[in-house]
């Protein structure tokens, strides 16, 4: 509810400002007094107090909200913030402008302009300071700089209600250097401004001026009346008024209507005195003179020129005592600086008392170390002999531990391969034995049963087990598995042996097993090729990788085994490898039952070995 009525006032703030006519601060003030009680909403509210002077050109009021909005604003980092100081920096700019301190505002608006430059703000935002900073060249008469401002500002702000301004000040420029065809397109186009908008009345003001220039004084009138008859009622005192007030004096004096022409004048003076626009006020006074002189009424002529003479001295009065303040600060500077020189002098007095008793002591000092820098050398000189010499003495003590060490993995290794060799060997001459002896008195018992002449149910029965016990014994002596696989869950026999490795080798070996009932659940013959492969790649770590720690891993998910072996070891070149006996009889164990190895190993970074057995069977399970 509150969002919905914030945007509402601010839609009503804005077409306010736009109408110069009907601006009046008791009607203003109170659509902002309910957002100022918004902490969030706060500064937007003294921005659009700031609008409000601006448009009224009270200079005071306006340079008091844009420093409020820039206290707000210059310790903040976000958008929203640039853009406010952005603004602040325009609403500082325009006040001193107002105030006739030309300098001060073209450094606002050049500050504005920097914070467009770091890309802080968008150039939307910073058009303001563009087309200010033109309004700065203009009052300096340099035309040159100031028109190329101008036509960028309205390529930027062509679809904004401000593009008027610019057209405005370019017409000014092109009647002030005489090119009035150029000048009125400008003013015309600047005259489309909606009829309520101040850019209007600044319009008609500057075609006014422009017809005097052009001896045109009709239409100078006609304009200037124009000015006065849309904006005069509530808006009397504001510059452009003023300002068409006496180009309208001036045409009538032009006109030789002398009369009409002081009447004018006299009327302005009031307003000019009231709002403290000096410049205007000479201008005026100056106007005044000419005209009664022109009237021959000297006596009034040589009041406004003492006038005039007085508003100049006071201006000159004022400037010098600027510059008499300038220079009794100068003097007081000068003093200072005297009182500095003398200061300096005493101190230059005392480091060079400083400096001598510091050069005695350093040549104390160099005394001492001729004789102490020697020593010292040759205490170095021992000290980096003891050193490497204790070095040499760690070095060769590590290369043989290093040798022992290995020495002792190799006879390990040597053990392994001859336990597994022995166990190879064993369950070879089992299967043999099955296959051979018990095997073969079944397969000649099932002869005798086939060549029997006599064959009822019963011998059947008995025929039939004895094929079954037979295949039985084939399978046995093809897929004879160690005794402890018998005994102990899958998982087990693969962690004790993973952990006495790991124990006698002084590895780190971490596996694990998901889910482990299901791989435990691993028909037998798999399980030995497992472990088998397993001990292969477990056998190639420790022979060639030179690691510290070993992870395995093994699932079994939608009948299919993932097996990941990974070491931190040396790791080695796939594409310069042609592989080991160690690879070699794993892919031919895997080969039995379609498996697939891959390899991803990178030199001084360790192997990551993953194996994949699709369509894996399982004991099945009972209840």
């Amino acid at each position: 509810m509150f969002c919905q009525e914030t945007n509402y006032r601010y839609e009503e703030l804005e077409k306010r400002l736009k109408n110069i006519n009907e601006l009046n601060y008791d009607d203003f003030y109170p659509l902002v007094k309910s957002i100022l009680a918004n902490k969030k909403e706060h500064v937007k509210a003294l921005n659009y107090l700031g609008r409000y002077f601006m448009e009224k050109e009270i200079p005071d009021s306006t340079i008091c909200y844009g420093n409020k909005i820039y206290e707000m604003s210059i310790n903040k980092k976000d958008s929203s913030s640039y853009a406010m100081l952005s603004k602040a920096y325009n609403m500082l700019a325009v006040g001193y402008g107002h105030k006739g301190l030309t300098d001060i505002r073209g450094k606002y608006h050049l500050k504005g302009l920097e914070l467009h430059e770091k890309g802080y703000v968008g150039k939307e935002v910073s058009v303001h300071h563009i087309r200010g900073l033109a309004d700065y060249y203009t009052d300096k008469k340099e035309y040159d700089k100031a028109i190329p401002l101008y036509e960028k500002s309205i390529a930027i702000d062509k679809n904004n209600h401000t593009v008027y301004f610019a057209y405005n000040n370019l017409g000014y420029i092109y009647s002030k250097t005489k090119q009035y065809d150029k000048a009125l397109m400008y003013l015309q186009k600047a005259c489309s401004a909606p009829i309520e908008h101040k850019a209007r009345g600044y319009c008609y003001e500057s075609i006014s001026a422009c017809y005097l220039d052009m001896g045109e004084l009709d239409k100078a009138i006609e304009y200037g009346l124009l000015a006065k008859t849309n904006f005069g009622n509530s808006n009397s005192n504001s510059k452009f008024i003023l300002l068409s007030e006496i180009t309208i004096g001036k045409s009538y004096h032009q006109k030789k209507m002398y009369t009409k022409a002081i009447s004018i004048y006299k009327n302005t003076l009031k307003k000019v005195r009231s709002k403290g626009f000096i410049d205007i006020e000479i201008e005026v006074l100056e106007n005044l003179n000419t005209s009664f002189i022109a009237q021959r009424n000297y006596q009034e002529a040589h009041a406004t020129i003492i006038q005039v003479v007085r508003l100049k001295d006071s201006l000159v009065k004022t400037q010098r005592d600027k510059e008499s303040r300038e220079l009794e600060v100068k003097f007081q500077i000068l003093q200072k600086e005297k009182e500095i020189e003398l200061l300096k002098k005493d101190q230059q007095l005392k480091e060079n008392q400083l400096v001598s008793e510091k050069e005695n002591k350093q040549m104390m000092s160099i005394a001492f170390l001729i004789v102490l820098i020697p020593s010292i050398f040759l205490l170095i000189v021992y000290y980096q002999k003891l050193t490497a010499k204790n070095k040499l003495s760690k070095k060769q003590e590590e290369i043989s531990i290093e040798k022992i060490n290995s020495l002792i993995r190799e006879q390990e290794l040597k053990l392994i391969r001859a336990s597994l060799k022995i166990q190879n060997k064993e369950r070879k001459r089992i299967a043999q034995e099955l296959h051979d002896s018990i095997g073969g008195n079944l397969a000649a018992i099932k002869l005798q049963f086939d060549g029997a002449k006599v064959q009822d149910d019963e011998f059947n029965v008995i025929k039939n087990q004895i094929n079954e016990t037979y295949q039985l014994i084939r399978e046995i002596s093809h897929d004879l598995m160690p005794e402890k696989f018998y005994h102990n869950k899958f998982t087990n026999v693969i962690s004790e042996y993973l952990n006495n490795v790991g124990k006698a080798h002084n590895l780190a070996i971490v596996f694990n097993a998901f889910p482990p009932d299901d791989v435990n659940s691993i028909k037998g013959k798999i399980q030995v090729e497992i472990f088998r492969i397993i001990q292969e790649l477990l056998t190639n770590t420790l022979k060639h990788a030179k690691a510290t720690k070993i992870d395995v891993q093994i699932n079994l998910l939608n009948k299919t085994i993932h097996i990941m072996f990974e070491d931190n070891g040396n790791g080695f070149n796939i594409n310069s490898s042609t592989g080991g006996i160690g690879l070699q009889n794993i892919e031919d164990r895997l080969e039995k039952f379609d498996g697939k190895l891959q390899i991803d190993s990178v030199v001084s970074r360790g192997t990551i070995l993953t194996i994949e057995i699709k369509n894996v069977q399982v004991k099945p399970s009972f209840v």
